[in-house]
């Protein structure tokens, strides 16, 4: 059975270099992200350059159970991840009190709930 690694926020900066190096080292991988172009576009470029398994989950991870419904997702497509890069986040700048609680929720949401409840889920 082929080991994944599995890499969130894969569309973009950190999550799409990391993506780049372990492809680089033929690691296969697991993108998830919320933008489907983006992904389907960097699957093509990976596979082709480097010759190695390259799937994506489209998700939200500021979505409620977020951490679990993709867990539950990995382990339907009978996907073996053995590593896992939580890298999925934003951050919020200017003043507390004018930001949205709706925003706050979300970065809370994906920050640190889908980060505690990923590393639990594929690490416990």
């Amino acid at each position: 059975m082929k080991q994944y690694t599995l890499i969130t926020g894969a569309s973009s900066g950190i999550g799409l270099e990391m993506a780049k190096q372990l492809a680089a080292k033929n690691f296969h991988l697991i993108l998830v992200a919320r933008s489907e172009d983006k992904l389907v576009e960097i699957q093509k470029e990976l596979k082709s350059q480097f010759k190695v398994e390259v799937e994506y989950l489209l998700y939200d991870l500021s979505e409620p159970n977020a951490a679990q419904d993709l867990y539950k997702l990995v382990i339907a497509h009978n996907y073996l991840v053995t590593g896992l890069i939580n890298n999925a986040g934003f951050g919020n700048y200017g003043n507390f009190v004018e930001a949205s609680l709706k925003q706050d929720e979300e970065m809370i949401a994906i920050n640190i709930t889908a980060l505690v409840g990923l590393t639990k889920l594929f690490w416990c």
